[in-house]
């Protein structure tokens, strides 16, 4: 397993008191998780209530039923304000036959308020037609705490994909470059894991019905042997995407917490990024790695391809299709764009942040730097806070004469044990 930091903070428990007993998350201090059951008849469920107590920082819904489209209808704070949907979870999130997951809050101008809130579901066809089902619904209560917290990532890397002498490095290149990416806004990958696999059908067509269940069979494979743990960032490196953007998709927007459900994984291709002669961009990979975690923990593009829908967070900037300026094309949100995308806004991280399967850690969000005088072919190194002039490297034809070539703390590939 790599492990970039792992120092978590502990903070006061909190918990949501419907009607069911609280469960708190194992090894999260932070976390607890209540199951509630609601039922909907002809497309409306009965008015739901929970009670969020001080000191609770944000709140996910999971629904999960059988092949319905979800919407919230209505949702309403103590004060009685009404927040419609394309406020709390951002144009109605993104839905997955029979599931789908709402965070609040998904802008730094909304809060969490202690007191009751108010919450109506609606459930349809494909077609539009109103449902009638049981539907069963996570609600994850996180307190707040810490200004900072990080992630953990599970890659499960189909062999068809990168060729398996490259797939290590190329995954260790990724999450240097997505960790020093997201750790300046106070998010940093806390720890990764890779398995590679072996798909029988490299080609994942997110615009057909069976890619639910090929992400599924994918998931549950890799849970039975411990590949696929319920509290990490699911990436599965695939050949080919087929769809609007053959780069990436999230299959959840925001994703889940548990891995239990098909829309808990993020897909990448690398027939995006790599040339006629076989050379894969890792740059490029990582930063869709970057931007489909960002939709997974809740972010939306800053504006869409329409030139008129953006995200409701205030300080990401827009554009109407005409005359983008550099900080469009630099935001990590922005569609398309590949690794000149090297942008995260504030507000962009304050959502990261609520999200559940960010974990409260304390770290240095100042960028480490070091100061040895190192002559070629060595430079000043820094690798697991330790300072050293080590031997620097090409991953891409490394010739490191002891040890492997591997990225330091600052992202620097050099020679190491």
């Amino acid at each position: 397993m790599r492990a970039l930091i792992l120092t978590s903070l502990l903070i006061v428990p909190a918990c949501l008191t419907p009607e069911d007993e609280t469960q708190k998350i194992p090894g999260r201090d932070d976390l607890t998780m209540k199951v509630l059951h609601a039922h909907l008849t002809n497309g409306l469920s009965e008015e739901l209530t929970f009670e969020a107590p001080e000191g609770l920082q944000s709140t996910m819904m999971e629904v999960r039923g059988d092949k319905g489209l979800y919407y919230l209808t209505k949702f309403k704070t103590p004060h009685g304000d009404l927040i419609e949907s394309g406020g709390y979870s951002t144009r109605g999130a993104r839905e997955v036959p029979g599931l789908v997951d709402w965070l609040f809050p998904n802008t730094p101008s909304l809060s969490l308020e202690p007191g009751e809130y108010k919450v109506l579901l609606r459930g349809e066809t494909h077609d539009g037609n109103p449902i009638t089902e049981d539907v069963e619904i996570r609600l994850y209560a996180k307190a707040a705490g810490s200004d900072t917290c990080g992630i953990h990532y599970d890659f499960l890397v189909d062999k068809n994909a990168i060729d398996s002498n490259d797939i290590e490095t190329a995954i260790d290149r990724s999450v240097v470059w997505v960790n020093n990416l997201y750790a300046r806004q106070g998010v940093r990958v806390l720890d990764y894991q890779i398995t590679p696999i072996q798909l029988p059908n490299p080609n994942f067509d997110v615009e057909t019905e069976s890619v639910t269940g090929q992400v599924d069979q994918v998931l549950a494979q890799a849970r039975a042997t411990g590949d696929a743990r319920n509290d990490a960032v699911h990436i599965v490196v695939v050949r080919q995407i087929g769809g609007a953007d053959p780069s990436g998709y999230a299959m959840g927007l925001p994703g889940p917490f548990d891995a239990d459900r098909p829309n808990a994984a993020v897909l990448v291709s690398t027939d995006a990024y790599t040339d006629a002669s076989g050379f894969l961009d890792v740059d490029g990979l990582a930063s869709t790695i970057a931007h489909e975690t960002g939709h997974f923990m809740g972010l939306y593009h800053t504006s869409e391809s329409d030139g008129i829908t953006s995200d409701p967070i205030p300080d990401t900037p827009t554009c109407s299709g005409t005359g983008c300026t550099p900080s469009f094309t630099r935001n990590i949100m922005t569609p398309g764009g590949g690794s000149v995308r090297v942008d995260v806004s504030e507000g962009q991280a304050f959502v990261l942040k609520q999200h559940p399967l960010c974990e409260p850690a304390t770290f240095d969000t100042t960028p480490p730097s070091c100061t040895l005088s190192c002559t070629a072919p060595e430079t000043c190194s820094i690798l697991g806070g330790d300072s050293a002039c080590r031997q620097a490297c090409d991953p891409d034809a490394p010739a490191c004469t002891s040890g492997t070539c591997k990225p330091d703390d600052m992202g620097t590939f050099v020679c190491a044990p």
